[in-house]
């Protein structure tokens, strides 16, 4: 018998979660992702993150 799976995690999302580890993102777990959000699950930013790389980005053009 064959074990195709036909769920959408296992033939879109996984396959593309590997592909973008492999790009060098990094996943977040929906807890670690929450909690970047400040518990607040209606936020779509990420601010901590976002704060950081603009940082680094505006330190870049004024060098």
């Amino acid at each position: 018998m064959n074990n195709i799976s036909f769920k959408e995690d296992h033939i879109s999302q996984i396959p593309a979660l590997q592909l973008l580890q492999k790009l060098g993102y990094t996943y977040l777990s929906p807890e670690k992702a929450l909690e970047l959000r400040g518990g607040k699950t209606n936020h779509v930013l990420l601010e901590p993150i976002l704060r950081k790389q603009l940082e680094e980005i505006n330190s870049m053009i004024h060098k």
